[in-house]
């Protein structure tokens, strides 16, 4: 209980915690089934927090792959797809002004056609 009370995990990264403990997969599974059943365990609510938090500094490919790596199924990240897209360029000026310690210019599409 105390795993999924500190922070949010994916299912993956909880099988992985509890067998590394000595826990059998079988129970785990059942364990996890039950933990989503009660909404202890969502990953959604995973993707959330987890965008939040890192939305900012990483790049879409890069938030994709860290899902990814997290054990959320593509079916899942092509669902909050918009919403890892949508702040993309905001995410691109953080990282401009954290290498270069100066705020990027903004870019008018309007003006730099005409």
């Amino acid at each position: 209980m105390r795993l999924v009370a500190r922070r949010e995990h994916t299912r993956l990264e909880l099988t992985k915690k509890l067998v590394v403990r000595g826990f059998d997969p079988d129970d785990v599974d059942t364990l996890l089934n039950d933990f989503e059943e009660k909404s202890w365990l969502d990953e959604r609510r995973y993707i959330d927090i987890f965008l939040r938090a890192k939305r900012c500094r990483y790049g879409i490919l890069k938030l994709i792959r860290e899902l990814e790596v997290r054990g959320i199924s593509r079916d899942l990240i092509d669902e909050f797809r918009p919403r890892i897209q949508s702040g993309e360029l905001s995410a691109a000026q953080g990282v401009w002004q954290k290498k270069f310690g100066v705020q990027a210019k903004k870019f008018d599409r309007v003006s730099k056609a005409n």
